[in-house]
């Protein structure tokens, strides 16, 4: 999976505190609800909580990690997981694994992440359809998202 189609996993944007970004380890996820997360972003500048556990979704926990490095919050990135290796369970379990760009000391580095396919899937369209708005706006831009 390509480090770009993460790129909105990991960096929310500077949106309202939602409430369904709240610890609640027993709250039931539906493929619908894991796929809101795409646009349901939380500010993690402001929410610098470590992790909260966002309910349970295939029978795995889904996790929202909260990762700094040298000058927190402002370089705060946030990543929606599953609490599974990334690898062959993780596609098992309807994850896919994705290498994401996290802040690391005084540098940045990947680490790899089980995904829900329904985010990365809804993450993929988010990025679809900003390209085409900047498209249509006669921005330059790269080629459109094929994630």
């Amino acid at each position: 999976m390509a480090l770009g189609c993460v790129f909105l996993v990991s960096q929310f944007g500077n949106r309202p505190t939602d409430p369904f970004f709240k610890d609640d380890p027993t709250r039931r996820l539906s493929d619908a609800d894991v796929a809101a997360i795409a646009i349901k972003f939380d500010d993690a500048k402001s929410n610098n909580h470590g992790r909260l556990r966002l309910g349970v979704h295939n029978g795995v926990m889904v996790l929202d990690d909260h990762i700094c490095a040298d000058i927190c919050p402002d370089y705060t990135i946030s990543i929606v997981h599953y609490d599974v290796e990334p690898g062959a369970l993780c596609g098992r379990i309807g994850g896919v694994t994705v290498d994401a760009v996290v802040p690391t000391a005084v540098s940045i580095g990947t680490q790899a992440f089980c995904i829900p396919a329904p985010l990365v899937a809804a993450q993929c369209k988010v990025q679809q359809e900003q390209w085409r708005k900047s498209q249509r706006q006669g921005a330059q831009v790269a080629a459109e998202p094929s994630c």
